[in-house]
């Protein structure tokens, strides 16, 4: 029975380093696998920080891309007021253009009617006074008018 209980006894001891070395090796591979969990956190962390920056930069950019479209829409809506005014004032300067001229030729037709008109007075008028010029000197009506200028004077 000794030799049983020595055997025993051994088999106890052979069985607890075969334990502690099981324990040991347990610890190893739960602590090398803590560090794999860390490592990984870590890895995992910079990897969403840089992501973090780069989401960042790429929202900066847009946000400066979103104000310069709504700027040029701005500009864009401007320039669509500008040119439908332009237009209105060029169609309003064309038909304002248009009756001024109109109104010029109907007053240039009218002074060119008085013209004739005043033109063709005159004629009678010339006529007129070649006539009477014509009678004054007729040989018959020579003294009558030197006594006028006579007595004139």
């Amino acid at each position: 029975m000794v030799k049983a209980a020595q055997e025993g006894a051994e088999q106890l001891e052979k069985e607890k380093a075969v334990f502690e070395k099981l324990k040991q090796t347990e610890r190893w591979a739960a602590s090398a696998g803590l560090e794999q969990v860390r490592i990984l956190t870590k890895l995992l962390s910079d990897e969403r920080k840089l992501w973090k920056e780069s989401c960042a930069r790429e929202n900066e950019k847009l946000f400066h891309v979103r104000q310069e479209l709504n700027n040029l829409k701005a500009a864009n809506a401007s320039l669509v007021k500008e040119k439908a005014a332009v237009e209105a004032s060029a169609k309003e300067a064309k038909t304002r253009g248009a009756t001024t001229l109109k109104e010029a030729k109907a007053h240039a037709a009218k002074v060119l009617a008085d013209a004739d008109a005043d033109r063709t007075k005159l004629n009678k008028v010339v006529e007129e006074l070649q006539i009477m010029e014509t009678i004054l000197d007729a040989p018959e009506n020579a003294t009558a008018v030197a006594e006028m200028n006579e007595r004139a004077r």
